[in-house]
């Protein structure tokens, strides 16, 4: 999810506030969790890599900008984006 795509397209559904004498920007829908600061959401979109993305924590609008990236090159592309994640999971002991 590309906060930075919810600006571009002037969607309805971000907000923004004062929060301690700083500007805070956020998703009514909550399809990204985080509030973000804009003076540094700002700095960070002035750079070559931009702000870049958050987490996707509710169903997407047809309006964000969302992606799946692959985070490993050296990986065949395949169906999963991370094929090892849940290999490196600790086993978690079912309660008695």
């Amino acid at each position: 999810m590309y906060p930075s795509g919810c600006q571009e397209s002037g969607c309805p559904r971000l907000y923004t506030y004062e929060r301690d004498g700083r500007q805070v920007m956020g998703c009514l829908d909550k399809v990204f969790w985080a509030e973000i600061d804009l003076e540094r959401f700002r700095a960070l979109q002035r750079t070559r890599a931009g702000f870049g993305g958050l987490r996707v924590w509710r169903e997407p609008t047809p309006m964000c900008h969302c992606a799946i990236e692959q985070p490993f090159a050296h990986r065949p592309h395949d169906p999963c984006v991370n094929p090892g994640f849940l290999d490196s999971a600790p086993a978690v002991a079912a309660p008695e």
